[in-house]
């Protein structure tokens, strides 16, 4: 009993000490975008601070046997967590240069921050409470889950599911979120005012608002999939959903 006791004992502060996070700072005076690129899991969220908060596990710090040395990706790390950060004019870049599955990112800035954030690995990418402009490109195959954002947002994602849930929603620029092969969940107030495209060659499209049909003729004449156009709330922000093979789910939150 008491060598059960001494490696639960083990095991648990071998676990907590493995969970730790190491955060790197970073000023965000002048900066309007932040462009981030990772090969691993990205997490951001919003606040009212004036810095970008870099916060990964433990493990992605250097082995000791680099100590002195460099890492080098497409660019060469300039951290100590194998993270390249440059300032140029007002965009801040931020790559992971580690190998796909190390160094996920949880990365908080201020929510009225510009973000682009491109996923070259098959991990996700979530984004929480920001107010800013919002693009996103996942190349490989990793679910998107993006809410309690306004927009506008533009998503590219090759094999992932897409779920987007909008606090309110940006009149002032379009809304593309497209998927080739994933289904597309989006969420929206009630009283949105939205015009709307639907494209899907495979899927099928569910929503729970009223809708006003602008090409009903033409919209299922297609041999195969969905080609709509419609208005809802009597139209706003144009707002483009499109996936090749997934389903497409609008609802009012």
């Amino acid at each position: 009993m008491q060598y059960f006791k001494v490696t639960l004992l083990f095991l648990v502060v071998c676990f907590a000490a493995s969970a730790q996070k190491i955060s790197h700072p970073v000023e965000l005076d002048g900066i309007k975008w932040v462009k981030i690129k990772s090969k691993s899991s990205v997490k951001i969220i919003g606040n009212t601070g004036n810095k970008l908060i870099l916060k990964v596990d433990s493990s992605a710090a250097a082995p000791k046997e680099a100590k002195g040395l460099k890492l080098i990706g497409t660019v060469i790390a300039n951290t100590d967590i194998g993270f390249y950060i440059n300032k140029e004019g007002d965009v801040l870049w931020l790559e992971n240069v580690r190998r796909n599955g190390y160094g996920d990112a949880e990365i908080h800035l201020p929510s009225t921050i510009n973000i682009s954030v491109i996923e070259e690995g098959y991990d996700d990418v979530s984004v929480t409470d920001m107010l800013g402009e919002i693009e996103v490109t996942s190349k490989n195959g990793g679910r998107t889950k993006i809410k309690k954002i306004t927009g506008p947002v533009t998503i590219n994602s090759e094999y992932g599911d897409i779920e987007v849930a909008f606090a309110k929603v940006n009149q002032k620029a379009p809304i593309n979120i497209i998927s080739s092969n994933g289904n597309i969940d989006v969420s929206l107030p009630g009283n949105t005012p939205v015009t709307l495209g639907v494209n899907t060659f495979g899927g099928e499209f569910y929503t729970d608002f009223d809708i006003q049909m602008l090409n009903k003729e033409e919209a299922f004449k297609k041999i195969a999939g969905i080609n709509l156009e419609a208005k809802i709330n009597n139209g706003g922000v144009l707002m483009h959903l499109q996936t090749a093979t997934g389903d497409v789910f609008l609802r009012k939150k």
